[in-house]
């Protein structure tokens, strides 16, 4: 111990330059760290629902439907429009309601009423939507502009963005931080036979 506080008070400048490069690059690079959102991959390979995935992405061209778009007090022509506006986002990969199942030109009355309030009820049309994974956030913050503050919106999809904007701002607020602190006049001049350091490790761990 004696040696490596030998060390340090002989290099502190050093050690203090390169901690502080070392933090900006580290800084840096947290911008481009990638996190995998998709729990269903951190489970072994052999357990039933890992294997029901793999049976499904290879029977079922099309993504299962992961989000459920909830607009109230619409008619069928509005519904319509709002479901051409959700198929334009960037990240959306289909788009199902009523119109995919049942010729939505006909009276409401002569449409099967279970069917119809699956999509439609009482003014409120229920949107299923498959969202590509990784595109979760900007897709619904993308469906609440298009379609305003009424909408309602929940699914896996919806927990994912969640948990992503969670996980973003605790990197962001985790404090994190190896931190010294030095004053700056002893730093620059200290003065003969004397050092003075002062080293802290802060650790706060914030539950997501």
């Amino acid at each position: 111990m004696e040696k490596l506080a030998a060390l340090i008070t002989k290099h502190y400048k050093k050690i203090f330059f390169a901690f502080i490069i070392l933090s900006i690059i580290s800084g840096v690079l947290l911008f481009r760290l990638e996190v995998n959102y998709n729990l269903a991959s951190y489970l072994p390979d052999d357990v039933e629902s890992t294997v029901a995935l793999e049976i499904m992405e290879k029977e079922f061209s099309s993504m299962v439907p992961n989000a459920r778009v909830v607009l109230p007090d619409v008619t069928v022509s509005e519904a319509l429009e709002a479901k051409k506006k959700l198929a334009s986002i960037e990240g959306v990969t289909a788009v199902l309601w009523l119109d995919d199942v049942v010729d939505v030109k006909k009276p409401l009355p002569f449409i099967d009423k279970a069917l119809l309030n699956e999509y439609l009820k009482d003014g409120i049309a229920q949107f299923s939507v498959t969202i590509e994974g990784g595109k979760e956030v900007p897709a619904t913050d993308m469906i609440r502009e298009l379609l305003g503050e009424d909408v309602m919106l929940s699914g896996t999809a919806i927990q994912n963005a969640y948990y992503q904007r969670q996980i973003v701002k605790k990197l962001f607020r985790l404090p994190l931080s190896l931190y010294p602190s030095v004053s700056s006049y002893w730093l620059l001049q200290p003065p003969p036979g004397y050092f003075r350091f002062s080293f802290s490790l802060s650790w706060e761990w914030q539950s997501f």
